[in-house]
């Protein structure tokens, strides 16, 4: 009798500890290791959780409950942290790989498609799905990525996280779907594709959630760049969303344009003119800078006959060459070629469309009084190059393990940009008509809580639904609510 009794005490604590473990892991964060718990939660709701703090490292998870069902996990980006105090984080996932049933790619930046790699080694074997151009880049370059990586970790002494087997598998993962039309990825999961404007290939996602006779809408922008309102969306403006968006910029408004009064200094005289280089790291730009030179040479800003350097990597030489028939535009791959265009003694421009190519010109021309530095890509906060444009003229400058006098003229632009000013962003948001949640991923802390702030100042629908997504921080949203959640495990 006294077994039989132990016996059912026992059980009955076994029963009380799994109940009271799966509660508490379900409406902690249910991240990693409880996947295989299912929702015991009365409604339905979605989870979303953020894997980066600062700019870049962008990776969102986002978890479908519905009741009785296993958990839904599905990724929107996974990208490579490149701030020294995020870099730690690198292959750090806060969920397990294998639980995730599909990658969600938005466009193929570094800080968005970096860490899909570690992904597939960590466990991780679904579809990565992004429209035809990303889908088209990433095929292309993935290979040439992994040598790339590999040669800079072994003069680093570093192992590699991920093998070569690992980027063959994960090609054959890679799908491309169509703008505007509807991709199912569970019974109750669904997601629409809509072109964005910030790189060519760039892509938002909408998930729809749709349970019984409720939905849950969920629109990531990626980074975004004022453009045309897709199409697809229309029908969704007057639901009750939720939106993912970016704070790259926090609270700026967009700087009026300097292109073309900074070619007008630059050549202003027929006698004398001063060399612009124009640093992008960014080979999508090109076309735009290429658009507004010619522009500004019908406007007889730029003489005729200036000739142009493009600085580009060598797998992207011959494609240039071959779809420039301009006979004043030069690409520059080699070295040889480099010195040419720094020595060429004619009117002319560099452009740069890699991050090594803009180092080098730097070098170059920093102490070039009769030079015009002009940058249009975004600088990360300590970054080298945002110290030399701050630096005053005539004050030394360290740079690549050197000093150099500054004395080129510098400017830093946003004619180009690839990123949404406030009142872009604001503009986008005022298209919907019921919000329920808007959350703002890539951007420094700063910027992050100055578009906050001015967005709840200029829509008084936004009040208190505007929030910022921190590395770890959930919200869990409902149809019409959303909640905050902080792992106990918050990695800051």
């Amino acid at each position: 009798m006294v077994i039989r009794q132990s016996f059912f005490v026992a059980v009955c604590i076994m029963l009380c500890y799994n109940h009271a473990r799966c509660k508490c892991n379900i409406l902690n964060n249910p991240i990693g290791g409880f996947m295989k718990i299912k929702s015991n939660i009365k409604g339905f709701f979605v989870r979303i959780t953020a894997s980066n703090s600062d700019v870049t490292g962008t990776s969102n998870i986002v978890e479908v409950y519905i009741p009785g069902k296993e958990v839904e996990i599905y990724l929107v980006d996974c990208g490579e942290f490149r701030e020294p105090e995020y870099k730690k984080y690198n292959g750090d996932f806060l969920f397990n790989p294998r639980k995730v049933r599909y990658l969600l790619l938005t466009h193929y930046h570094v800080d968005h498609y970096g860490l899909i790699p570690v992904l597939y080694e960590q466990g991780y074997y679904g579809k990565i799905l992004s429209s035809e151009k990303t889908i088209e880049r990433f095929k292309e370059r993935a290979m040439l990525n992994y040598f790339a990586d590999k040669r800079k970790r072994m003069i680093d002494g570093q192992e590699m996280p991920y093998q070569e087997n690992t980027i063959i598998d994960m090609l054959k993962k890679a799908e491309a779907i169509n703008y505007n039309e509807g991709y199912s990825l569970s019974e109750h999961v669904s997601i629409i594709a809509l072109p964005s404007n910030h790189i060519p290939g760039a892509t938002m996602f909408l998930f729809i959630v749709e349970y019984g006779e409720s939905y849950i809408y969920l629109l990531f922008t990626g980074d975004y760049k004022k453009g045309e309102f897709p199409e697809g969306l229309a029908p969704y403006k007057d639901k009750q969303i939720n939106i993912v968006t970016e704070g790259t910029y926090g609270a700026l408004e967009k700087p009026e344009p300097q292109f073309f009064d900074l070619m007008k200094k630059c050549f202003a005289s027929n006698d004398f003119w001063i060399t612009p280089i124009i640093l992008s790291i960014n080979e999508d730009r090109l076309w735009e800078i290429l658009d507004k030179i010619d522009e500004a040479k019908k406007c007889r800003i730029i003489p005729q006959d200036t000739i142009i350097f493009i600085e580009c990597r060598k797998r992207h030489y011959f494609q240039l060459v071959e779809s420039i028939s301009d006979p004043h535009i030069y690409c520059v791959s080699s070295l040889s070629q480099k010195i040419q265009s720094i020595f060429d003694n004619r009117k002319k421009i560099i452009i740069t469309t890699s991050s090594g190519g803009a180092d080098y010109y730097l070098q170059e021309f920093i102490s070039n009084e009769n030079s015009f530095i002009i940058n249009t890509s975004y600088f990360q906060k300590q970054s080298k190059r945002l110290k030399i444009f701050k630096a005053s003229r005539g004050e030394i400058v360290l740079f690549a393990n050197r000093n150099y006098v500054k004395r080129a003229r510098m400017a830093d632009i946003r004619d180009f940009d690839d990123h949404g000013f406030a009142p872009e962003i604001l503009s986008f948001l005022t298209n919907f008509s019921q919000i329920n949640a808007i959350f703002i991923g890539h951007g420094g802390k700063y910027a992050k809580r100055d578009l906050v702030h001015y967005l709840t100042q200029e829509d008084n629908r936004l009040r208190n639904k505007v929030f910022i997504l921190r590395r770890s921080d959930t919200y869990q949203i409902g149809a019409d609510s959303v909640k905050r959640y902080i792992s106990k495990k918050r990695k800051t």
